[in-house]
């Protein structure tokens, strides 16, 4: 279900609002359609613009692994690059963002213009979700999101739609069809709308075609009928009760909201596959699936949204280790599944075999009984060990799974916190800490996150600190998780 790493290490400010959540935190003012004389309207951007721009950031940075100074130094342009976002300036975070992705790609001149002109460019479907050949249009809208000209790199460019099951390709040039905005509107055939998969690109002579995400297709015919036939198709008795729940989520939040994150990683068409096959799959085997599930875990009248991804191990029918990974502030349950080093967290649970639990972590935030019911949800579907049950946090997560360290030192058999820690108390029972500070950490500083561990340390407890030298709040995730991995992975409860 993992199309492609979702976010550079930690950015999880971007995600605010995916879940209808409200965080007490600094929001992203809005960016109306602005236009100096000669200059093109930059439209606002949105989460999922600013989640694609991580994902050219990722593969820029993961292939030019810069070490030393350098390294230090991208750290605390990225760092940057968040407060910019919290403080409102999302469009302007998004370009320079891009901008420094193609400096990391060692672009220069024409390739360097030409690369940034694609990458200026959102492609979206109006009406966004595509039915049927019935429909009377579907356009394709291409909109500018950098506040810089680059219009004059886009004369010989070209919109391409591609569909891998056909082998069809559609071509629409560019040219003298951006208005005094920078939009296009790009007129879809009707005769490539077939239930499947449409991929955009945008190419730009100079550089590679540029991904610009993808059309479904549906079956059904309007998306109404769409969302009801598969709610019917899915309340089965052949679904346990809680698994009905579950899907039924996940299509209201993959109907309701035309720019849901979740189409960054998963398609309709994938969903709806993994769960017809659950349901021609014997009960007994239920709990043996590998791959990425989606659901809820509940308290009382409270759910809340959760991806379990399970490795193949899963099907030996030996209990594995459990990982529940709390994101930062403003993420959500995404981050950690296809985020912090793109996806690094399910490719570790491959290689070392356990489960990784990415809950939407605000309502475990200092409520062990929202933990307790998270445990028992993960139950009912996997098979775990309750002796190696590890916490994983960053940032505000790191705060809160040190805090349920604290709460739930029976159930918990090892914690780590990165970038951030909640205060310690000697002489309190609590499971063994691993808490990470990055040196050049300007969001949550270093010596802030040792003073809240440091009494606990003075006292003797099973608590340890590492200040990471070169590393930022943002990009220390990857840096530090397969260490911190193994270091959970060597304990158990007694």
């Amino acid at each position: 279900m993992r199309t492609a790493g979702v976010i550079a290490a930690a950015l999880g400010f971007y995600w605010a609002g995916a879940s209808g959540v409200a965080l007490d935190l600094p929001q992203p003012a809005a960016e109306g359609v602005r236009a100096d004389a000669g200059r093109p309207a930059r439209v606002s951007a949105r989460r999922i613009d600013l989640a694609r721009a991580f994902q050219r950031f990722e593969r820029a940075a993961l292939a030019r692994d810069p070490q030393g100074e350098a390294l230090a130094e991208l750290n605390r342009r990225v760092d940057a690059l968040a407060m910019m976002f919290l403080s409102g300036r999302m469009g302007q975070a998004l370009e320079e963002l891009d901008v420094l992705s193609a400096e990391l790609l060692g672009l220069e001149d024409e390739a360097r213009e030409a690369w940034l002109a694609a990458a200026s460019l959102r492609v979206r479907a109006y009406p966004s979700w595509i039915v049927s050949p019935e429909d009377d249009q579907l356009d394709l809208i291409i909109e500018t999101l950098h506040g810089t000209d680059r219009r004059d790199r886009l004369h010989e460019a070209e919109l391409v739609v591609t569909m891998p099951s056909s082998g069809i390709s559609w071509e629409w040039p560019l040219k003298d069809r951006m208005d005094f905005r920078g939009t296009a509107r790009a007129p879809f055939p009707v005769e490539l709308r077939k239930p499947g998969t449409a991929d955009l690109w945008i190419r730009v002579p100079g550089t590679q075609p540029m991904h610009m995400g993808r059309l479904w297709m549906l079956e059904y015919g309007t998306l109404d009928v769409y969302r009801e036939g598969l709610l019917r198709e899915f309340s089965d008795p052949r679904l346990a009760p809680h698994r009905q729940v579950d899907v039924a989520s996940v299509i209201a939040q993959m109907t309701d909201d035309q720019d849901a994150l979740v189409w960054l990683v998963d398609s309709p068409e994938a969903l709806v596959r993994t769960w017809r096959k659950e349901l021609q799959t014997p009960p007994e085997q239920v709990r043996l699936r590998p791959g990425h599930h989606r659901g809820v875990f509940r308290l009382g009248g409270a759910s809340s949204p959760v991806i379990v991804f399970a490795p193949n191990q899963i099907t030996e029918g030996t209990p594995l280790p459990l990982v529940i990974a709390l994101h930062g502030a403003g993420g959500d349950e995404h981050l950690w599944i296809d985020g912090y080093g793109a996806g690094m967290l399910t490719d570790l649970a491959r290689e070392k075999g356990f489960i990784v639990a990415s809950p939407l972590a605000y309502p475990l935030l200092g409520n062990g009984m929202m933990l307790d019911a998270l445990l028992d949800d993960i139950a009912q579907d996997f098979d775990f060990d309750r002796s190696r049950v590890y916490l994983i946090g960053h940032s505000m997560g790191a705060m809160g799974a040190s805090a349920l360290a604290q709460m739930r030192p029976r159930t918990i058999a090892a914690v780590c916190a990165i970038a951030g820690a909640a205060p310690l108390q000697a002489g309190r029972a609590r499971a063994p800490m691993l808490v990470f500070g990055a040196e050049h950490d300007r969001i949550v500083p270093p010596g802030r996150v040792e003073r809240q561990v440091r009494p606990a340390i003075d006292a003797g407890e099973a608590v340890e600190y590492r200040l990471v030298p070169h590393q930022g709040h943002t990009l220390i995730v990857p840096a530090v998780l397969p260490e911190a991995i193994d270091w959970l992975l060597g304990h158990r409860l007694e």
